[in-house]
Parts: structure tokens; C-alpha cells; sequence
């Protein structure tokens, strides 16, 4: 997912291999998921840390464990402020680095002392199962272009969330199909603030008389990848596994895309048209 484009991909399993055949085996850029175990084969994968910090809350409300979640949950915020901070120029590169630093040494000796001394043993497995990859909560340290959660995925995916739960899923391939694409459609226009009805009549209009299609791209009067922030340039993708979402970085700005737009559509395979947005498209 970029600032002006988002694609959209269903799978029916929650599973490592869904993850792989949705994102690419062979995915070469960053990801920032959840703790979710379908994602551990991605090597360069950061943790989000609005889920991190929803873990520390939950901890600061179980009773024997408030001590330690109160701690934690203020760690995170300082976290998060401090990115905020530098994504916004109001610190240096340099500060915003010290700042993290303090913050994971005291997030290490909270989390390391909460294993072995707090007294619920729910809240001894929450800190270890961080602890034994630890490095991915700070893999957003070393990747400029990586935010350090993936609210970006899960904002633009909770339309589909509210669409599946109020009507129970898809039941065929063409279902998931449909929904996938006009989720992609919908969301990309959206974002690039353009009518979505006038695309789709367009589309429907240019299938019946075998025309030169739409495009999903952005044109010169929409807000394109080269105009945002400084720092937000490299693309990002959002897939849609299931019913999860992560955000993806590539460190060229280049990520390869599985992607299968309908025919109804009449869109164009190749959708290469901006940096970091899609190079290649393949079902």
C-alpha cells in the first residue's frame, strides 16, 4: 500500500503458507505485522507497535501485573512520540536515536523482570515470547521509510472487516475475487480522492466497447508518491490475508505485487506507472 494506491488479496487460510503465496516467497523488503506466527518466515519483519502497546495496557489492567504494564505502556508512548517527533523534523535523526535507545534498555530490564517475577503467568509468557525476538521491535530503527505500526493496513482493511462480518464471507472463488478487487478499487480511490461510481461506469463502459481502459494509477491532479513527506517516499503495500493486514517496505521503493484484477474492471496488468508502487502484476 502507498499514499495513493492500495491492493487488496483474500486467502481462505491463516496460515504460513497463505502468507507466503499472497506476499511472494521470496519478499525482499520489510514488514511491519502483529505477532501473528504466519509471518515469522519474513526475515527483515518489525513488530507494530500499537499492538505492542495494546499488550502492555492489557498487562497494566491483570491484577499482579499492574506494576509492571503501567511501566511498559509509558515506554511505548515515549516510543512512538519520539518517531512522531522526527517524522515531523521537530528532532534530529541523532536525538530520536538516543531517545529510542533509553527507551529499549528500560523496556529489556521491564520486560526481562517481569518473566520472572510477575505474579500472573500469563503476563511471565507475554514478556518471553517478546524477548526471544526482541531485535523485531526495533527493526523500525534502521528503516527510514518504516512506520513503526501498521495502522496505515489495518484502517484501510476494516471496511472488509465490517463487509465480511455482516455478510459471513465469500463462498466461491469468484466471490473472494469480487471482493478483493472493488475493495481495491474503492480504497485506491479514496485515497487518491477521485469518484468511485464515475470509475466503476467508466470501467463498465470501456469493457463493453473494448476501449482503452481506466487506470488505477494517479493522475497529475492527484496527490502521487514523489509530493509526500519526506521519509514516506518507498512504497508500501498492505495484503489482506485473510482477515489480517501488514504493511510492507521496500528499500528500493520497488515491491513486487500478486495481484489479478477482474476482467469486469478492465484494468491493466501492468500497473508500473509510479516509483514504489507496482512493478509487476501476476495472479
Amino acid at each position: 500500500m502507498t499514499d495513493a494506491l492500495a491492493v487488496f488479496a483474500i486467502h481462505r487460510r491463516l496460515s504460513q503458507e497463505a502468507a507466503k503465496a499472497l506476499l511472494c516467497e521470496d519478499l525482499s523488503g520489510a514488514a511491519c505485522s502483529d505477532r501473528f506466527g504466519a509471518y515469522n518466515w519474513i526475515e527483515r519483519r518489525g513488530y507494530c507497535w500499537a499492538h505492542l502497546k495494546r499488550d502492555f495496557q492489557a498487562m497494566a489492567e491483570r491484577f499482579g501485573s499492574e506494576w509492571y504494564g503501567c511501566r511498559l505502556v509509558a515506554s511505548a508512548r515515549r516510543v512512538l512520540a519520539a518517531w512522531r517527533m522526527h517524522r515531523k523534523g521537530k528532532i534530529g535523526r541523532r536525538e530520536r536515536d538516543e531517545r529510542l535507545a533509553d527507551e529499549r534498555r528500560r523496556i529489556h530490564r521491564l520486560l526481562v523482570a517481569a518473566k520472572e517475577r510477575a505474579p500472573a503467568a500469563k503476563t511471565q509468557r507475554e514478556c518471553a515470547e517478546p524477548l526471544r525476538t526482541e531485535e523485531r521491535m526495533w527493526t523500525f530503527v534502521d528503516i527510514d521509510a518504516m512506520d513503526p505500526t501498521n495502522n496505515l493496513a489495518e484502517r484501510s482493511v476494516r471496511r472488509g472487516v465490517l463487509w465480511r462480518k455482516k455478510s459471513f464471507g465469500t463462498d466461491s472463488e469468484a466471490g473472494s475475487r469480487f471482493v478483493a478487487h472493488i475493495l481495491t478499487v474503492v480504497t485506491t480511490m479514496n485515497l487518491q480522492r477521485r469518484p468511485i461510481f464515475a470509475f466503476l461506469v467508466q470501467a463498465l463502459e470501456v469493457a463493453i466497447r473494448e476501449s482503452e481502459p481506466p487506470s488505477l494509477c494517479p493522475t497529475t491532479s492527484t496527490k502521487t508518491l514523489n509530493e509526500a513527506p519526506a521519509g514516506r517516499r518507498q512504497g508500501r503495500r498492505m495484503a489482506w490475508c485473510g482477515m489480517r493486514s501488514i504493511t510492507l517496505t521496500g528499500d528500493d521503493g520497488t515491491i513486487p505485487v500478486v495481484l489479478d484484477l477482474a476482467r469486469f474492471l478492465h484494468l491493466p496488468s501492468d500497473l508500473g506507472l509510479l516509483p514504489g508502487v507496482v512493478t509487476s502484476a501476476r495472479r
